[in-house]
């Protein structure tokens, strides 16, 4: 596959928003190759300031507040080295009201069984009073699960001085409990925090086996930029924030049993659209890979792979003068690509 990048365009945003604007947060907006110079490039320097931020399992810690005098606004960011203030550990936004908003629709304020309604089905999150307390685990097989791209988690707390004691006690001290269950229901508690978290970047052994595996299985493969020359990095994580940016249109399965064949048909989809900045991308990619029906396993057999390059031949053939085409044998490792 042929990687080709155009430069990102960034949105300016203005310090002064009318109380109906809403935010994106999202990892289009905190990519997980962030830098404070870049904050302070699109948001402005006396929007961005240093300060101590605290997690929800760790200590204080040196980090970075945008808009810290804005309580609607306010976004805290930790980095994994506060020197350098680059590739971001966690972004979070917290209060009882946000002008945030998440690729799904999610904002402070809202409370549990709107946003159970939303979902179409019951979630799970953590109980009160154990690990992450509040925090989503996950959305079951609803319609908010479908950015597999970017980790947004969501932390519900009951309202201050509202609650039974009784009904607390139920959803306390367990691991996980249902958006369903009776007591949940009747408290209802509310989002208290939107949080984008990256793992620990780790370094494979082979960089070039790195990149390939990426390129081909995906973007939860291990790869570390870094290890790269300076344009072969800036490409590499030009394709790595648009992997992390799609955010998916295909409707999540109502049975739990089509999941696998869900996250395939998105795999494919994410790594067409990784390859261009094109605004067709998304649709176009979702539109191949929903003819090409992929094969979700297959234990190591030639047909689906076999299936999967026939199907790009009469793509091709069908479309010779498309976005997505077939590439010169030399200069490509997969079938097709998105041209930006």
């Amino acid at each position: 596959m042929i990687l080709i990048w155009s430069l990102l365009s960034f949105t300016f945003w203005n310090s002064s928003p009318s109380p109906e604007q809403r935010f994106d947060f999202s990892c289009a907006t905190f990519h997980p190759f962030l830098t404070e110079t870049e904050l302070i490039a699109k948001f402005g320097s006396e929007n961005v300031t240093s300060g101590p931020v605290v997690g929800a399992d760790d200590g204080q810690a040196e980090g970075t507040i945008l808009f810290a005098n804005r309580d609607d606004m306010k976004v805290e960011i930790l980095w994994p080295d506060a020197a350098r203030k680059q590739n971001p550990s966690w972004i979070r936004v917290s209060g009882e009201r946000g002008l945030w908003q998440t690729p799904n629709g999610l904002k402070l304020g809202e409370d549990l069984r709107t946003i159970e309604r939303r979902n179409g089905f019951p979630f799970r999150l953590a109980g009160f009073t154990s690990e992450r307390h509040g925090d989503l685990r996950d959305w079951g097989i609803g319609r908010l699960g479908n950015i597999p791209n970017c980790n947004i988690g969501i932390t519900f707390q009951p309202r201050p001085g509202t609650g039974n004691p009784s009904l607390i006690r139920q959803v306390t001290r367990r691991s996980l409990v249902s958006s369903g269950h009776p007591a949940m229901q009747e408290i209802n508690p509310q989002v208290v925090a939107l949080w984008i978290r990256y793992p620990i970047q780790r370094s494979p052994t082979n960089a070039d086996d790195a990149l390939l595996d990426v390129l081909v299985f995906g973007i939860h493969m291990p790869i570390d930029p870094t290890q790269y020359p300076p344009e072969l990095r800036s490409e590499v994580q030009q394709y790595l924030r648009r992997a992390v940016s799609y955010n998916p249109k295909r409707a999540v399965p109502s049975s739990g049993e089509m999941g696998m064949v869900y996250a395939a048909q998105i795999g494919y989809e994410t790594r067409l659209v990784a390859n261009s900045d094109d605004p067709k991308a998304p649709a176009l990619a979702q539109d191949y890979v929903t003819r090409l029906r992929p094969c979700y396993e297959w234990e190591g057999f030639h047909d689906c792979p076999e299936r999967d390059a026939r199907f790009a031949d009469e793509y091709q053939a069908a479309n010779p003068n498309g976005p997505i085409q077939q590439l010169p044998a030399a200069a490509r490792s997969t079938p097709l690509a998105v041209r930006g």
